[in-house]
């Protein structure tokens, strides 16, 4: 039997997973219109698999990612102070009251989903998107949120999307959700504590964290996973 080691641990991965979390007016038009386009985008991409030439359903994707690609750098400007000038496609200001990026940590049961899904040893999908307010470290071993706030449903107010080799995900919390200090979030397959959970990120420095306001404000949050080989040593 090879022996494969491999010498890329994490702390030297170079493509990290990153969370991008926005705190804007509550009903905020331009985001749902923008949550809702990738939706319908999705319906279409799923209803031509088998129906349509593969290049088509590559035609529909390559808009898809062009409508991510077009917010997200959106979302990167005003996080590097670039206020000025910073639009939604339709031309409505694109005016978060505040923004936050870091990185992520994909949990070892996470890992293990996604490959019992690629075997088909599962239909159990990362379909919720949660918020909460804890603030210790993420670990490889975390099973839920420190402190647990809200929970959507990405089929209903978001979206999950191939990109290449990275998979994201985006969702809308509600304004309705009670006032807190949002500082961390994650992904997990069921809505409840037995759930596995996919990825989780901490907002660590306190003037960064989301500040939402009950019935004023609405955290919007989107998350990328990259998947990657790693650098091996000889066999």
């Amino acid at each position: 039997m090879w022996r494969v080691i491999h010498d890329t641990p994490p702390e030297y991965v170079p493509f990290k997973g990153l969370s991008r979390a926005c705190l804007w007016d509550a009903y905020e038009v331009p985001v749902h219109n923008y949550i809702r386009q990738l939706q319908e985008l999705g319906q279409e991409i799923r209803y031509c698999r088998g129906r349509y030439h593969r290049l088509w359903i590559k035609n529909l994707k390559a808009v898809k990612h062009h409508i991510m690609k077009e917010y997200e750098h959106c979302i990167d400007r005003i996080w590097n102070d670039q206020k000025a000038g910073t639009y939604f496609k339709k031309g409505e200001r694109f005016e978060p009251h505040q923004v936050a990026k870091y990185n992520n940590l994909v949990m070892w049961d996470g890992l293990t989903r996604f490959t019992e899904l690629m075997a088909q040893e599962t239909s159990l999908y990362f379909t919720y998107k949660q918020m909460g307010t804890g603030i210790i470290p993420p670990t490889y071993n975390d099973s839920d949120l420190n402190n647990l706030v809200a929970t959507v449903d990405m089929r209903v107010d978001g979206d999950i999307n191939s990109d290449g080799m990275v998979l994201k995900d985006t969702a809308t919390f509600p304004p309705g959700v009670p006032s807190n200090t949002i500082s961390e979030f994650c992904a997990k397959d069921r809505n409840d504590s037995s759930g596995i959970m996919a990825y989780r990120v901490v907002i660590d420095r306190a003037e960064d964290r989301i500040g939402h306001i009950q019935s004023v404000t609405e955290v919007q949050e989107s998350h990328s996973i990259v998947f990657q080989p790693v650098t091996n040593l000889e066999l």
